[in-house]
C-alpha cells in the first residue's frame, strides 16, 4: 500500500503553496500530485511556476506527477496543457479526455483522474491502449463498484496492467462546473468573478439541510493506493 497527496484543489497564492509542497517533500507520501486542475483563470501560481515547483519536490525521492484541468473551455488552455505534457520530466494526471488524447499522441504514460468518469472495464481496456498507467477511481463509486469492476477487469486479463487509487481522506471534488458556485455565491457573473475564491483557503461555506459544510471514508479493497486530499 501506497499514500498519494492529491492535488490542491483551493485557491492559495504561489507562497502559500510553495510553503505547503516544502512540507509535503518531508511527509510520508510516496507520490505528490501538484498543478491546477479547478479553474484556468487562477493564474497566481503559473504553468512555469508549478513546473519549478515540481522540479524542487523531485529531489524528495518522492513520484512527482502534474495534475491538470479537469475542465478545458477554450483553445489558449491547450497552449497550456501542452506545456504541461511536454514537461519532459514529470508524469501526467489527465481529468480531461483530450489530456489524455495529448499523452496517447506522444505516446506517454499518464494518471487517469477521477474526474474522467470511467466505471467499467471496457473503458479501463481503452485508456490502458492509450498508455494509461494508474487509475483513480471517480469520487462517487463505492467499494462493491470497485470490487465488481476489479473482477470485470480480471476476466478481460488487464487487472495487472495499472495501478488502483482511490480518495480515502479530504473533501471530496464531486463536480466541476463552468458555472463556478463560489462566484455564484456571491452574485458575480461568470466572466467577472475576480478570482473570488482566493478569499476561501479551505472552500466557501455552504448551508445545506442545516448544516455547514465547505464547496468543493476510508476503506479497504483491491487497490494500491490511497489518495489524501488537502483540505
Amino acid at each position: 500500500m501506497k499514500y498519494s497527496l492529491g492535488p490542491v484543489l483551493w485557491y492559495w497564492p504561489k507562497e502559500t503553496l510553495e510553503d505547503f509542497y516544502q512540507q509535503a517533500a518531508a511527509s510520508r507520501a510516496d507520490v505528490i500530485y501538484l498543478g491546477e486542475a479547478v479553474c484556468s483563470k487562477r493564474r497566481a501560481t503559473k504553468v512555469g511556476d508549478w513546473l519549478e515547483m515540481a522540479k524542487s519536490l523531485a529531489g524528495s525521492g518522492k513520484q512527482i506527477v502534474l495534475s491538470t484541468l479537469a475542465l478545458v473551455q477554450a483553445s489558449s488552455e491547450l497552449g497550456e496543457l501542452k506545456r504541461y505534457v511536454e514537461n519532459g520530466e514529470f508524469l501526467i494526471e489527465a481529468s480531461d479526455l483530450g489530456v489524455v488524447n495529448m499523452c496517447a499522441e506522444r505516446k506517454l504514460p499518464f494518471v487517469a483522474g477521477h474526474a474522467l468518469n470511467c466505471y467499467n472495464a471496457v473503458t479501463l481496456k481503452i485508456l490502458l491502449k492509450q498508455g494509461m498507467m494508474r487509475w483513480c477511481m471517480p469520487v462517487e463509486l463505492s467499494r462493491d463498484w470497485l470490487v465488481n469492476l476489479l473482477n470485470q477487469c480480471d476476466e478481460l486479463g488487464i487487472r495487472n496492467q495499472f495501478e488502483v487509487e482511490v480518495l480515502s481522506y479530504g473533501h471530496l471534488p464531486l463536480a466541476y462546473s463552468a458555472r463556478c458556485f463560489t462566484a455564484r455565491s456571491e452574485d458575480r457573473p461568470k466572466d467577472k468573478c475576480e478570482t473570488c475564491c482566493i478569499k476561501y483557503p479551505n472552500g466557501a461555506q455552504t448551508c445545506c439541510r442545516r448544516k455547514t459544510t465547505s464547496v468543493c471514508t476510508q476503506w479497504h479493497s483491491d487497490h494500491e493506493r490511497l489518495r489524501l486530499q488537502p483540505r
